[in-house]
């Protein structure tokens, strides 16, 4: 999947240094690490639910699910290094 500026890569790598984050917080704040890994895997839901139904829903339908993906895989994010820094 795409981000804003069409970079799959810079996405990925994002996404990457955001799961590098999150692993350090298991160390240094076990209940953010905890409280935080429930949302990512509300993030995976929402991708699986995006794959199940990627060749059948409409076009407006994917695009919603992608916006969804996509905004809270940020937010989440920013969680993360919100956290990383306390």
């Amino acid at each position: 999947m795409l981000n804003q500026s069409g970079s799959e890569g810079e996405s990925f790598q994002s996404l990457s240094t955001c799961i590098k984050e999150l692993n350090a917080l298991k160390t240094l704040s076990p209940a953010d690490y905890n409280r935080l890994v429930g949302s990512f895997k509300e993030v995976s839901e929402i991708n699986q639910l995006y794959k199940q139904v990627a060749s059948t829903a409409s076009p407006d339908t994917i695009e919603l699910l992608q916006m969804a993906i996509e905004a809270k895989t940020k937010v989440l994010c920013a969680k993360v290094r919100y956290n990383s820094v306390l």
